[in-house]
């Protein structure tokens, strides 16, 4: 057999793997690809920073993305202005390996100023990484609009040791995400709920707070796959629905959690859609579960 017709049968082989084999292949791709480390202490440096193959330092102080949109002699590759209702949205999109650190005191503030603007919208990324940073709408609540982090198409995303405030409708809305991790993250006070999840999987929560959020539900699933919260509490929070929605999805799991203190018209709305772990109840409007391991 020739060398030319064993690459047509390569190429047609390749193509007849579909986008989901073609996705896992890329998937496989090492992540850890050296990245430039730049430091910045303003918001346009930070716009002029972000891009693929960075890790980002910001310097104590507040950044605001959104207030560049009305200088002229802005460029980038990387980050795009949407007009929303009442000002305008910076949105990074198309990063690959990026990462955003700021100092262990959370001195470092990414915040938005138009209420219906997500704080931080990240869109057909890839290995993106936030560490040690507080986001959140400031100094008015978000409305309508306007979650704290937004990810539309995205994968292999890590949140940690940061604080997504309130007011942001959500801490976290995630729409055809995968690989989602969130650890030692605090999520308070957002004005919708915590989590609006959606054709998402591969989701993990672990060691994050979850206080003092209200509106309508606490997490939202619809068409998520292995969802998983591990050693998270959920505390203070008020609902007018369940503190769980879980619709078209696989059941999610709460591992050595506590739930207490909660307001909600109940725990989920279907019980099979919730397995428990070793997690602890006390103190909410809703009767506490029976526990298939017997912990309640």
């Amino acid at each position: 057999m020739s060398f030319s017709i064993q690459r047509r049968q390569v190429l047609v082989g390749a193509i007849a793997l579909g986008a989901t084999q073609i996705g896992r292949l890329s998937a496989a791709v090492p992540k850890d690809r050296k990245k430039k480390k730049i430091t910045v202490s303003s918001s346009r440096e930070l716009y002029e920073a972000i891009g693929s193959d960075r890790e980002i330092s910001l310097e104590p102080g507040l950044y605001d993305l959104g207030a560049l949109s009305e200088e002229e002699d802005l460029t980038s590759n990387n980050v795009r202005f949407e007009k929303v209702f009442d000002g305008m949205e910076a949105v990074i999109y198309n990063v690959k390996n990026l990462t955003l650190v700021g100092a262990s005191d959370l001195s470092a503030k990414i915040y938005a100023r138009p209420r219906y603007a997500d704080v931080l919208p990240l869109v057909d990324s890839r290995n993106v990484t936030i560490n040690s940073i507080e986001l959140g709408h400031w100094p008015d609540r978000g409305y309508c609009n306007g979650a704290v982090v937004q990810l539309t198409d995205c994968d292999r995303i890590t949140v940690k040791d940061s604080v997504l405030f309130g007011s942001g409708t959500y801490g976290i809305s995630a729409v055809r995400a995968s690989t989602l991790r969130c650890e030692d993250t605090k999520i308070h006070d957002c004005t919708y709920g915590i989590l609006s999840l959606r054709e998402c999987a591969d989701l993990r929560f672990k060691r994050c707070q979850m206080v003092d959020n209200q509106e309508f539900f606490g997490v939202s699933a619809s068409q998520v796959r292995r969802l998983t919260f591990d050693s998270c509490a959920f505390e203070d929070n008020a609902f007018k629905d369940e503190l769980f929605s879980v619709r078209d999805s696989e059941p999610i799991t709460l591992k050595k959690c506590t739930v207490s203190r909660n307001v909600s018209s109940g725990l989920i709305n279907e019980s099979a859609m919730l397995k428990l772990e070793r997690t602890e109840f006390s103190n909410n409007t809703f009767p506490t579960p029976y526990s298939s391991d017997g912990v309640s």
